[in-house]
């Protein structure tokens, strides 16, 4: 069964969304880790960033384990100077 389920940016969510990498490439030789305290400093609530931003952390599971991440950022500031919408995405998944 497949489904995506949100996560919240604190303690136990935010690292279940770092380790999804980690999941999906257990194993292969020629993969390097990303740096995963820069990725958590980036989506950490104390980051000045979210004053003016939000973001949601999402994962994709597939048969009870985690295939992919997705943060979807809004920059609120970006959007009003500009007067567009914009959302920022970051994601990671496994080959299907």
């Amino acid at each position: 069964m497949r489904h995506v389920e949100s996560l919240s940016r604190d303690g136990a969510g935010l690292r279940r969304f770092l380790r999804v990498p980690h999941t999906i490439y257990l194993g292969d030789p020629l993969w390097v880790a990303p740096l995963g305290g820069e990725v958590r400093t980036v989506l950490s609530r104390e980051n000045p960033f979210f004053e003016h931003a939000e973001a949601q952390l999402f994962v994709a599971c597939r048969a009870g384990r985690d295939v992919g991440r997705i943060a979807a950022i809004i920059d609120h500031r970006h959007n009003e100077l500009r007067g567009i919408i914009r959302v920022l995405r970051w994601t990671r998944t496994a080959a299907s």
